[in-house]
């Protein structure tokens, strides 16, 4: 007999604590479950700007287990997004690198550098959990409660005082500052454009806007604003999807502008007086005559593009790549003028993945021509999200990140596939069947 799993059936909400834990999961909760960590700092040289942790410090709870052993087994979902090909391609490269002596992740650490494809795993394997049958959790419930808890998660941060250590900035629970600007960022061109629920629609775009700000990411308050104005002619499409939706934009907008000048002259929020300098600054100087100098000034924009030099050239000598070891990879940049990573997403992930990071490109490729074909307001997803990963970010070791961009994509191709097929006159039990990435 099968048990009905609703809403109010307890295995569903067992099921989505489950998932919440291991993607919001605390350090007290992780430091007492690890049976696999790695770190770098016994790779790399020492941090120029004397920040307390290397960038990787990756370990692996026990908890996790279920989320790997699931992204295995599972069948049902994986017709919307299959990674295991993906998978299996890193590993057969690794081997192959190790067969001819090249660097791999089979030489770093006690027994090996993993992060990458565990966390990969974790993210891919809750991300089944919650939408497959019969769960099968709507995607956009998803995305809502992503954006939503790490808001929450940012305010436990902001009254506990737990600063990032510059630009008095606040992370989330299982993302870094960047990693929250991101998801704020992909989020506001899926819900401005896209987004058909018009469930939960004012409390969601408020924590994410709120998110965005206290996250402190210039780069993606650019994004967003850039995108808005280049794809504004798709808003008036986008806004009657639901009237709630419009109404919970309309009102922000008009909250915004009578709040935001009064917040910053209040002394008692004076913690987040380096928050709103940084951002205050950056906008003001992006729309002065001053910009060029303002950015050849800024150490962040200066080390962008330093990092991007350091990725060339790392290419130029590996044209494969490198190994899937971001230690590997880190190493590779030191030595070519920059501490950390080549700061482009598509970059990054070439280096480390190679063939594999080749047939993710050319997944968003065929769905960016598909999304063309159908007239799909998700091309301003896709389209924003591959100029920013080609301008912007680093490889992860978040298994929440890679559950977000699992989502954002899944969803995506959902919605493209629905106007795709029924253009072309096939039924729904295709359009569930089809394809893998």
């Amino acid at each position: 007999m099968k048990i009905p799993y609703k809403k109010n059936n307890l295995f569903y909400w067992i099921n989505l604590f489950y998932v919440i834990l291991i993607l919001f999961m605390p350090n007290f909760i992780r430091n007492r479950t690890i049976i696999y960590s790695i770190d770098a700092k016994g790779y790399i040289a020492p941090d120029p700007w004397n920040r307390s942790n290397p960038w990787l410090s990756y370990s692996f709870s026990i908890l996790e287990i279920f989320a790997v052993l699931y992204s295995f087994i599972c069948n049902k979902n994986k017709k919307i997004i299959n990674l295991i090909p993906v998978i299996a391609i890193i590993i057969v490269k690794e081997i192959v690198r190790f067969i001819f002596g090249s660097t791999c992740i089979f030489q770093y650490g006690e027994i090996g550098d993993y992060s990458m494809i565990l966390s990969l795993l974790v993210g891919y394997g809750c991300f089944l959990i919650l939408t497959t049958k019969p769960i099968k959790m709507d995607i956009e419930d998803i995305l809502d409660l992503i954006i939503i808890i790490n808001f929450i998660t940012q305010l436990l941060f902001v009254f506990t005082g737990r600063q990032n250590e510059y630009g008095g900035r606040y992370a989330a629970l299982g993302s870094a500052v960047g990693a929250v600007g991101q998801m704020c960022f992909m989020y506001l061109m899926y819900f401005i454009f896209v987004r058909r629920s018009s469930k939960r629609s004012f409390f969601a775009i408020t924590s994410c806007l709120l998110s965005l700000i206290l996250s402190g990411s210039r780069s993606n308050l650019a994004f967003t604003l850039l995108f808005v104005i280049l794809f504004a002619y798709k808003i008036r499409g986008g806004l009657e999807k639901n009237k709630k939706k419009r109404n919970a934009i309309l009102i922000l907008v008009m909250a915004a502008s009578i709040l935001i000048p009064i917040i910053i002259n209040i002394p008692s929020l004076s913690i987040f007086d380096k928050l709103f300098n940084r951002l205050e600054s950056f906008v003001s100087e992006m729309f002065s005559e001053n910009r060029s100098n303002y950015l050849d000034s800024d150490s962040s924009f200066s080390g962008r593009i330093m990092s991007m030099k350091a990725g060339f050239n790392i290419l130029i000598d590996n044209p494969f790549g490198v190994s899937s070891s971001t230690i590997d990879l880190q190493i590779r940049t030191q030595e070519n003028g920059y501490y950390t990573f080549p700061h482009s997403t598509f970059l990054s992930y070439y280096l480390l993945w190679g063939p594999a990071a080749l047939m993710i490109y050319s997944f968003m490729s065929k769905y960016i021509k598909r999304a063309i074909r159908v007239r799909s307001e998700t091309i301003v997803i896709l389209v924003s999200t591959a100029i920013s990963f080609l301008i912007y970010g680093a490889p992860t070791i978040s298994s929440k990140s890679y559950f977000w961009y699992i989502a954002i994509f899944a969803y995506c191709k959902q919605e493209i596939n629905r106007l795709y097929y029924n253009d072309s006159g096939i039924t729904n039990s295709i359009i569930e069947s089809d394809g893998t990435i």
